[in-house]
């Protein structure tokens, strides 16, 4: 099978359907050894590619469709330094060439050829920059004579321009069964340097990769072709069930080993790491884990033996600190201690509150001691395995912190003037269609029943936090499927779940929003976590846009910040600290008021 070089996934949000676990395992069943992600204007989605790639066994080629204001460019990267040309490029567009009207952002095309010397371009696919310089008017939908009638310039010479300026250039065969890719594929043979282009958009299911471009376009499915011919016609080529990941044929054995050879044009490297932490500089030099060890012999002092505990338990301390200290050491993790210890020292010394522990870091004996939380886990039975273990090496745990939500925002620029406005920012989320998301546009895109029914529906449907714990242990990811399953009665009236099946009027549409589950369908910043870095953020992620501030966010989720080395923080603002905070002043003000009204009766 040949090396697929054009894969999108529903990172390239709105414009394709698929994971990028799914499009790996259907390269694998393809038969394909080298896979490439070339989603449009992002590299979001490289790094849970990379990862299914090492789990298939596959080799990952890591690139973008990029935006420029002359049409699209695939950039694949060729080795690690194309893989920073690529971060540079993507962060630069949100710098210099966003569009704020249509929130696009555009590298230009001489940037690109700068950054170009480990990046393979290719050109041959629905909008790319020759076919928008040599047509006036969107043609990839119409018929063989109105392309050729519509032609305004020889496209040859377009692509002479481009294989002067790139060092690595190829031209995409185009594998559709329609009058552009015939003219463009002629086009291509003539001009030669040529490989196979798979221009897949999605993985199986091309229903539910048009009902996301009605999505894109607000409309219903009915109304596609005219909408879609109006605002973005371009998206009229996708209406053709002719975009899946589907084995390529109709092509010559040199064509086809033109597309192999391209294989030589790329090394193997590696985008993953274990968590990079930044420096914490701990007094006199020095090591973080004997610093650490400080800390917690001076909360052991300061908690442990005014409080009377170690009376009875001193053993059992001593056992749990001993061991806590033993796992930490051995996973290289006290820096990130020292990092949150400092942090909620520093909240402390400005007079503010904070929470007394969230989650399973109530379960850590050094997070007590260090100040990091307030609950003393041996006194009421948690467990520090619940927290962490050393087989979980290579990961961080998971310390969320709770400040006044006044305060929150003063929090983060301590964070970021001690380890560097370049080393910390906030995260990009990106939202998935879920349960009632999900059947929602379903319904909509498809105009199946009025807006009152829709609601309707869409409000028996359980919030995904009021069941997250329920779907984990039951082994559900759906929350249409676990509804349907487990609290059928919500949903009686339009659709049911019998012997294994959907059943009812609307078991269609249920269908259809149970896969549409999970899809990407917008970005946002996250609510409370930042990242940090032991080197400047721009050098290992994409830098985008934050609508509400000035600050760039690093462009990975969770998951996949994680994956690089980066460090994730979580300061959550809680208002009840705030109304805390406000009642503890109260109260001191007027106990003050009446000292003084006592002190000043008394002298009378």
């Amino acid at each position: 099978m040949i090396p697929l070089l054009d894969l999108k996934s529903h990172y390239s949000i709105k414009k394709a359907y698929g994971t990028p676990e799914q499009v790996v395992l259907r390269a694998k069943e393809l038969g394909s050894e080298w896979v490439a992600l070339t989603d449009y204007h992002s590299i979001s989605g490289c790094v849970a590619f990379v990862k299914a790639c090492k789990d298939a066994k596959l080799n990952p080629i890591l690139g973008s469709t990029l935006n420029t204001k002359d049409g699209k460019l695939i950039c694949l990267a060729k080795n690690l330094d194309g893989w920073k040309a690529l971060i540079k490029l993507i962060s630069n567009s949100y710098k210099q060439g966003y569009d704020k009207v249509n929130e696009t952002p555009y590298s230009s095309i001489e940037e690109i050829q700068e950054h170009s010397a480990n990046l393979v371009v290719i050109v041959g696919f629905t909008e790319d920059v020759v076919s928008k310089s040599c047509f006036s008017k969107v043609v990839y939908h119409e018929s063989r004579e109105v392309i050729l009638e519509n032609l305004d310039s020889n496209p040859i010479l377009k692509l002479k321009e481009l294989d002067n300026i790139f060092p690595h250039f190829y031209v995409g065969l185009l594998p559709q069964k329609e009058a552009y890719a015939d003219w463009w594929n002629e086009v291509s043979r003539d001009f030669g340097k040529t490989v196979i282009l798979t221009q897949a958009h999605y993985v199986d299911d091309h229903e539910i990769f048009k009902l996301l471009l009605c999505a894109k376009l607000k409309t219903i499915m009915s109304r596609f072709d005219k909408v879609a011919l109006e605002r973005e016609p371009e998206l009229l080529r996708f209406s053709k069930d002719e975009f899946g990941l589907n084995q390529i044929d109709g092509f010559s054995d040199d064509e086809i080993r033109n597309t192999n050879s391209i294989i030589s044009e790329f090394t193997s490297y590696d985008i993953l790491s274990q968590p990079r932490l930044p420096k914490y500089e701990c007094p006199n030099n020095q090591e973080p884990i004997e610093y650490l060890k400080e800390l917690c012999r001076d909360g052991w002092r300061k908690l442990l033996i005014p409080s009377g505990k170690l009376k009875e338990k001193q053993a059992e301390y001593l056992e749990r600190i001993k061991y806590e200290l033993g796992v930490i050491e051995e996973c290289g993790l006290a820096s990130y201690f020292l990092i949150m210890a400092d942090i909620m020292r520093w909240n402390k010394e400005q007079g503010w509150l904070q929470g007394l522990s969230r989650g399973s870091a109530g379960g850590c004996l050094i997070s007590y001691l260090t100040g990091i939380t307030k609950i003393d886990p041996v006194e009421y039975g948690l467990l520090f395995s619940r927290f962490f273990s050393s087989a979980r090496k290579g990961s961080l745990p998971d310390i969320d912190s709770d400040f006044p939500a006044s305060k929150r925002q003063f929090v983060i620029d301590y964070i970021r003037n001690k380890y560097g406005h370049d080393k910390v920012c906030h995260m990009v989320t990106f939202s998935e269609f879920k349960g009632a998301s999900a059947i929602k546009e379903v319904l909509r895109v498809h105009d199946v029943c009025p807006f009152d029914v829709m609601n309707e529906i869409t409000k028996s449907i359980p919030e995904e936090g009021k069941i997250a714990d329920q779907m984990e242990a039951l082994g559900e990811d759906s929350i249409l499927g676990f509804t349907l399953k487990y609290q059928p009665d919500k949903l009686k009236d339009w659709v049911r779940y019998e012997n294994d099946k959907i059943c009812g009027d609307y078991a269609k549409w249920f269908e259809f929003a149970i896969k549409l589950e999970g899809t990407i369908q917008g970005t946002g910043k996250h609510a409370s976590a930042v990242v940090v870095f032991e080197e400047p953020l721009s050098n290992v992620c994409p830098m985008i846009s934050d609508k509400s501030s000035e600050h760039a966010l690093a462009g990975y989720d969770m998951k996949a910040a994680e994956g690089i080395g980066l460090v994730k923080i979580d300061c959550l603002g809680l208002s009840t600290l705030c109304l805390l905070m406000t009642t503890q002043d109260i109260i001191n003000s007027r106990k003050s008021y009446y000292e003084k009204l006592y002190a000043s009766n008394s002298k009378c």
